[in-house]
């Protein structure tokens, strides 16, 4: 068993710490029990002392601790399947672990440049300078590079295209 817990935010259905006392044990003693469930189109982001600890895949995670303190351990659950993009503030650091770095399909796109990323067959985001990252599952991704300075991108399906409207430039003012 592992000894993790469940973001106290976390709704009942999701899992949650239960707090028992025992028969038995002297007063003021504790024992945790709980458990989380992560379905197939969830991963769960396991923190320790507010740090990234682990990436958690499908399946049900159990605990028991005496020593439980929400500020240590807890797991953040990001739905894959309806959050493709992953945006969270400390992703330069989860990348450091190579099963999260092998999870996402990570996309560096620099300046005068774009990315078109397909979700399927169609486009799914069209993101501008800065690293991106996309869960590899449940969808198959295909990341092209374009140049802002294109006027036309030709797209999979026959006599289909995309035209790129090139950034307009406001002029500052004062007021």
């Amino acid at each position: 068993m592992r000894p993790i817990v469940a973001a106290p935010d976390t709704p009942p259905d999701r899992g949650a710490a239960v707090i028992l006392e025992k028969e038995g044990m002297p007063s003021g003693g504790i024992e945790m029990y709980g458990k989380i469930q992560i379905r197939n189109c969830e991963r769960g982001l396991w923190f320790r002392g507010n740090e990234y600890h682990e990436l958690l895949g499908p399946g049900v995670y159990q605990f028991v601790s005496n020593q439980w303190d929400a500020a240590r351990d807890f797991v953040e659950v990001v739905n894959i399947a309806r959050d493709t993009k992953f945006e969270h503030p400390r992703l330069d650091s989860m990348l450091h672990d190579t099963v999260m770095r092998d999870a996402l399909e990570i996309v560096e796109v620099g300046p005068g440049r774009r990315a078109l990323v397909w979700k399927g067959e169609r486009l799914g985001w069209n993101v501008g300078p800065g690293r991106h990252a996309f869960w590899r599952d449940p969808y198959p991704l295909r990341v092209e590079i374009v140049d802002v300075g294109r006027s036309r991108v030709d797209l999979p399906k026959p006599g289909a295209s995309l035209r790129i409207a090139p950034a307009r430039r406001r002029p500052l003012g004062v007021g």
